[in-house]
């Protein structure tokens, strides 16, 4: 019978793929990639997350420090979790029977364009400006400035800034350097040697991932394959370099750059495929959240659902609280997810309803602007990584990061579409 009960997640998430295939759900590119985001935090992580006992119990960062449930009553303590979803997914069939039209279409879709051979302009200039960023970590790491968890205590916000520009602006760059033109193999590999130090110097491996992200969304226009395996066999091996690393990083010991590399290298502790790819789904949300927000519903220093639509978090310093982490810099409320945010927070029924509508509205909103901006042309790979970074936000919360990216949108899209009717001219749009 065990067996049985850990059979039902895979099973219900097979039979919720079927059933979207055939209503073609799967041709709305935001609503894919968000369930695609559901499914490893509410199906797959469980299953690790089970399996992974002794993980969360020795962990220092104090996960969840009281195990004492089975697999049968983490199924039910998923029940809001699913009721979420279930209204998202509603919400996405009434809209796909109102607007056939705009849900399906090639646009919809992550573009498959290949792109021609066009070397990038300016090479050496390029080369020595990421060589210039990968010298800054070190200065960066010295003066504990962007490091996840870590307060610098430099002035004027630079902590912050520094984060939001290595994490935010710089992908954007990188998507507009590698959108049309393809990179020498010595860019490439600097692109590589650059995820790999800002990860360690930031302590972040999102800062390390989605540089080779972009670099193989590049890779799969030229259809370049056999450098897409290899980029993905480098995102497993910076993932478990990096979290090496944080050991060092966040230790009570000061240690430079130079030594907190050559641990991560050499002292990898080679985690476990469960403990790895528990860490890897936990992070979109997981098991250990929805316990906690089951252990913490009710906490005196939690807000109400209305917070949640106003983008702040629902509960404060709540990562100090379970995790022992200063994150007041970041706004982070119960865990990274959404739906745990939903769920803490919420009083009725009607808690869970609304928010879970304002999401699905969310998630309509990202794909038009997805193939608003798929079909200008210039820079495909800023709808990929909008897209990415859309859905995370709806998914990862809270909710103002997904109201300063449309925000920052909008002014993109403005200058972008003022600068291609002053190139084309008064025949632009006719």
């Amino acid at each position: 019978m065990p067996y049985l009960t850990e059979l039902m997640l895979p099973v219900l998430a097979l039979v919720s793929i079927v059933f979207g295939l055939s209503f073609q759900l799967h041709k709305n590119a935001a609503f894919f990639v968000f369930t695609l985001f559901f499914i490893l935090s509410d199906v797959v992580n469980p299953v690790f997350f089970i399996n992974n006992e002794k993980m969360y119990r020795e962990s220092p960062w104090g996960y969840v420090k009281d195990f004492d449930f089975s697999f049968n009553q983490l199924l039910l303590s998923y029940v809001d979790s699913e009721f979420i979803f279930l209204i998202i997914t509603a919400l996405m069939l009434v809209f796909f029977a109102i607007g056939r039209k705009m849900m399906s279409g090639s646009a919809g879709t992550l573009p498959a364009v290949t792109i021609p051979e066009i070397r990038l302009r300016n090479e050496k200039s390029i080369a020595i400006g990421i060589i210039c960023l990968i010298g800054l970590n070190f200065l960066l790491y010295h003066y504990r400035l962007g490091i996840t968890g870590l307060q610098g205590g430099a002035p004027y916000h630079l902590f912050g800034l520094t984060h939001y520009v290595r994490s935010y602006f710089l992908p954007v760059v990188f998507a507009l350097l590698l959108g049309k033109y393809t990179p020498n193999k010595f860019i490439v590999i600097l692109i590589f040697i650059y995820a790999f130090l800002a990860g360690i110097a930031s302590a972040s491996r999102f800062v390390a991932v989605i540089p080779v992200l972009i670099l193989m969304y590049n890779f799969y226009q030229r259809k370049k394959y056999g450098l897409i395996a290899f980029s993905i066999v480098y995102c497993v091996l910076l993932w478990l370099t990096i979290s090496t690393s944080r050991i060092l990083t966040f230790s009570k010991e000061r240690y430079d750059m130079l030594h907190v590399i050559y641990f991560s290298l050499t002292e990898n502790s080679g985690e476990s495929i469960v403990g790895f790819f528990d860490l890897i789904s936990g992070r979109l949300s997981g098991s250990q959240q929805v316990v906690l927000a089951y252990q913490l519903k009710g906490l005196e220093n939690c807000n109400h659902i209305v917070s949640f639509f106003l983008g702040d978090s629902i509960c404060t310093n709540t990562a100090l609280e379970v995790f022992n982490l200063d994150l007041s810099g970041t706004g982070y409320g119960i865990g990274l997810s959404v739906i745990p945010s939903i769920i803490i927070s919420s009083t009725s029924r009607w808690d869970y309803i609304l928010p879970s509508l304002l999401i699905g509205v969310f998630l309509i909103l990202t794909n038009i602007v997805y193939k608003y901006i798929s079909k200008l042309g210039d820079f495909p790979m800023l709808a990929y990584l909008y897209l990415i970074f859309s859905c995370i936000f709806l998914f990862a919360g809270p909710l103002r990061f997904f109201y300063y990216l449309h925000a920052a949108t909008l002014v993109m899209l403005c200058i972008l579409t003022y600068w291609r009717k002053k190139r084309c001219g008064p025949y632009y749009g006719s």
